[in-house]
Parts: structure tokens; C-alpha cells; sequence
């Protein structure tokens, strides 16, 4: 059985966060885990809203064609 430490992070995301495009580029798996290393210090509902803010600034030009659905868990101390 897995167990979650202190400080982990749990993220469940759809297709519409990392498939989202600019220019015919997606955002992308890694892209997201850039983004999650950058902000691993944050709570989980500032961590989500950073991830939405940034997929909506990358795909600013163009339409939105898929659910875009988060969920961050993180584990804090006790």
C-alpha cells in the first residue's frame, strides 16, 4: 500500500488542462509538472487556482473546446 508523506501532492486533471493548444502546441503533461514543481510550496487551492490561471493565460488566443476539471490533495502536518 502506498502511503502519502507529509507535503505530497496528489493532482487529478482531464485531457482539457494538458491538451488545451496555442499555435498547435499543447500545454502538456510536462509543462504541468513545471508548473506543480514551481508552486509545491503553496496550499492546494492556491495550487489549483495557479494551474487554471496559467492554462487560461497559454491558451488566451484560442477557443475553448474541452472541460478543463482539477483536483489538487495535498497532505499538510499534523
Amino acid at each position: 500500500m502506498a502511503q502519502i508523506s507529509e507535503g505530497d501532492i496528489l493532482l487529478f486533471y482531464t485531457d482539457g488542462i494538458t491538451e488545451v493548444e496555442q499555435n498547435g502546441r499543447p500545454f502538456g503533461e510536462k509543462r504541468l509538472l513545471e508548473l506543480m514543481r514551481g508552486n509545491i510550496q503553496k496550499y492546494a487551492a492556491e495550487l489549483l487556482e495557479s494551474i487554471f490561471e496559467e492554462v487560461a493565460e497559454f491558451s488566451s488566443n484560442s477557443p475553448r473546446s474541452d472541460d478543463r476539471t482539477a483536483i489538487v490533495l495535498k497532505r499538510l502536518a499534523r
